[in-house]
C-alpha cells in the first residue's frame, strides 16, 4: 500500500486553463523556437517551466500553427462552424417531428391541403368554406352529372362557353 500512497500524489489531474494562459504558453514556445532556431524540445521545456501537461501544450501549439496556415488541418473557426452545423443537423429531425405533429393536430396534411386548394379553389380563413371559381363549380357539376349517367343529356358545360 505504500507504493499506492506515493503514486496518488503524482497522478495526473485534469485542469482547465484560460484562453489567455494557452496563448501565453504558445507564444513562449514560438519565441523559444525562434531564439534557438529549432523546434526540438521547446514544447517540453515550456510545459515543464509553466507546469502544464506536455501533450496539452503540444496540441495548443499544433492548433495555433493550423490557425496560422503553417500546418495543414481544420482551423478553430472551421471547427466551430462544423460543430454548429452538426448541432443544427441534430435538431432538424426534432423540429420536423414537432411540425408534423402540429400539422396532424390541426387536421391538415400539407400535400392534401395543397391539392385540395388547387382542385377546389381557396378555403376562406373566416368560414372554412371553399370559395371556388366559376370554372371549378362547373367542373364539380359536370363530375356529378357524369357520375350519375346524365352526360348523354348534354348537361355538361364547357368552361369556354
Amino acid at each position: 500500500m505504500g507504493s499506492m500512497d506515493s503514486r496518488a500524489g503524482s497522478a495526473p489531474t485534469s485542469r482547465r486553463f484560460s484562453a489567455e494562459q494557452n496563448q501565453h504558453a504558445v507564444r513562449m514556445v514560438f519565441a523559444l523556437r525562434e531564439g534557438l532556431g529549432t523546434s526540438t524540445g521547446t514544447v517540453v521545456r515550456v510545459a515543464r517551466q509553466l507546469g502544464y501537461g506536455v501533450e496539452s501544450l503540444r496540441r495548443w501549439v499544433a492548433q495555433a500553427e493550423i490557425d496560422a496556415d503553417a500546418r495543414a488541418g481544420v482551423t478553430t473557426a472551421e471547427s466551430a462552424e462544423l460543430n454548429r452545423l452538426r448541432q443544427e443537423n441534430r435538431e432538424l429531425p426534432r423540429a420536423n417531428e414537432i411540425l408534423q405533429r402540429a400539422a396532424v393536430f390541426s387536421g391538415r396534411n400539407s400535400t392534401a391541403d395543397s391539392d385540395d386548394r388547387l382542385e377546389h379553389g381557396v378555403r376562406s380563413v373566416e368560414t372554412g368554406k371553399c370559395k371556388a371559381s366559376k370554372f371549378t363549380n362547373m367542373r364539380r357539376r359536370n363530375h356529378r352529372l357524369v357520375s350519375r349517367g346524365r352526360d348523354s343529356q348534354r348537361h355538361i358545360h364547357s368552361p369556354h362557353r
